[in-house]
C-alpha cells in the first residue's frame, strides 16, 4: 500500500513503521518462496550494536517447531534482488548445486522475479489511481506526479 503522503515510493507495515517499496517486495518475494523467512524491522531502541543501526532489517527461518534464526541482518541497500538470490543459491547449495553456474542461474532467477513483482506492484498502482478517478466527482482530477484526468 502506498504512503499518502510520501508517495509511491513507500509503503506502511502492519505496525505503521514506514519501509520503501523495494523492502516491502523482497519481503513478500521471500514470504512466497517459503513463509517461514519473515524478514524483520529492527526497532531503533532494540538495536544493541553499532551492526544493528547500520542494518536494521532481519531476515529470520521460522520453521515450525524449531527454534527460529536468523539468516541475515541487512541494510535499507542491501534489501534487493541480491538478498533474494543469497537465498535462492543457499538453499541450492543445500541441494549440491554450488557451481557458479548454479550460482548465476539463482541470480537469474531473482533478477526475473523481483522485476515480475516490481511490474505487479507498478500495474495494481496504476488501476488504484485510474478507479479514484474514476469514481471522482469532480471534473477535473490531479493524481501522482501531476497525472490530470479529465472528465
Amino acid at each position: 500500500m502506498s504512503h499518502p503522503l510520501l508517495g509511491s515510493g513507500f509503503t506502511t507495515t502492519d505496525d505503521g513503521h514506514v519501509v520503501s517499496s523495494r523492502v516491502a517486495r523482497v519481503a513478500e518475494i521471500l514470504h512466497d518462496y517459503n513463509p517461514d523467512l519473515i524478514v524483520h524491522w529492527i526497532e531503533p531502541l532494540r538495536r544493541e550494536t553499532p551492526e544493528d543501526h547500520a542494518k536494521p532489517y532481519m531476515i529470520t527461518h521460522e520453521p515450525m517447531g524449531r527454534e527460529p534464526y536468523c539468516v541475515a541482518k541487512l541494510s535499507e541497500d542491501e534489501m534487493n534482488e541480491q538478498v533474494i538470490a543469497r537465498i535462492f543459491a543457499m538453499d541450492m547449495a543445500q541441494q549440491g548445486a554450488t557451481s557458479v553456474a548454479d550460482k548465476l542461474e539463482a541470480q537469474e532467477r531473482a533478477r526475473q522475479i523481483y522485476n515480475a513483482k516490481k511490474r505487479e506492484d507498478e500495474l495494481a498502482e496504476a488501476r488504484d489511481i485510474m478507479k479514484s478517478a474514476l469514481h471522482s466527482p469532480l471534473h477535473k482530477w490531479t493524481g501522482p506526479n501531476g497525472l490530470v484526468v479529465r472528465g
